[in-house]
């Protein structure tokens, strides 16, 4: 193969990985956007005991949880009992269990891991 054509591999290599990228940016962004509407939404009401971003019940601030691994987020929103029962002091309130749909789901856990302290 000839420098040129190298060359021309390696700049088309480039522009490609740059460009899934970018892809993959505005795939996370807009799934942080469906999270941070189901959160504020009246249909789950995460606000009634969660805070996030400055708004919501400031007792539970998800700010302390953008750390968490997602499986661990994910398994807080799908079986919050489960794991309550892990925990060496239990809430006052426990979180209820609702049926969220997966995809909103995945779009909480990707809001709650943007969060920022």
């Amino acid at each position: 193969m000839t420098k040129a054509k190298t060359w021309a591999l390696a700049v088309a290599a480039a522009v490609l990985a740059t460009s899934t990228a970018a892809l993959g940016q505005a795939a996370d962004q807009k799934l942080v956007d469906e999270g941070r509407k189901a959160f504020n939404s009246k249909t789950w009401d995460c606000v009634k005991c969660h805070s996030a971003e400055g708004a919501g019940n400031k007792k539970l601030p998800m700010e302390r949880l953008n750390k968490m691994a997602p499986e661990e987020i994910r398994k807080w929103i799908t079986s919050p009992a489960e794991m309550t029962a892990k925990l060496p002091k239990k809430p006052a309130v426990p979180m209820k269990k609702q049926d969220i749909p997966p995809a909103e789901v995945d779009a909480l856990v990707a809001f709650v891991r943007s969060i920022q302290k």
